[in-house]
């Protein structure tokens, strides 16, 4: 049974690209929320193996929302990400009790390494996803996630 994980960004077009991506590398997309509040009410009620997290959401934000989710759910392991979590420091990941941050400016493979570390599998299927030649293939390691018509 493959691991499944949680797709929490209030980027709707970026949120299917996420789980396009994650589906791609063999992991399963148990559901989606667009802010902090859905992704509580959904992780409770689909407990993930994974969530990733985006950190700048409107209503909650992700840092309060990853706050709320390890107080009901220690063991799911959170990924923070978003365009400046660059500028989150050890120490904050440390406080908000989340077990990556990660940055949208890192590109997809970025994430999809996160999870396969936090889930504790082997690395082949990030390797296997690299050299797949699809419409995936143009978001390489070192292109940041792509929003569409320019918007943040």
């Amino acid at each position: 049974m493959s691991k499944s994980v949680l797709i929490v960004d209030d980027n709707a077009s970026l949120r299917m690209l996420l789980r396009s991506f994650i589906e791609r590398a063999g992991f399963r997309v148990c559901g989606e929320a667009g802010n902090g509040r859905e992704a509580i009410e959904r992780a409770l009620q689909l407990r993930p193996d994974l969530i990733l997290l985006d950190l700048s959401m409107p209503e909650m934000n992700g840092a309060d929302a990853a706050s709320v989710l390890k107080h009901h759910l220690p063991q799911i392991p959170i990924i923070l990400f978003g365009l400046h979590a660059d500028d989150l420091g050890d120490d904050i990941r440390q406080a908000l009790n989340v077990e990556k941050v990660v940055s949208k400016l890192h590109g997809m493979h970025a994430v999809l390494e996160s999870i396969t570390t936090l889930l504790g599998l082997p690395e082949p299927q990030t390797r296997a996803l690299k050299e797949t030649p699809t419409a995936s293939r143009s978001l390489s390691e070192s292109q940041p996630i792509g929003f569409p018509c320019g918007t943040s």
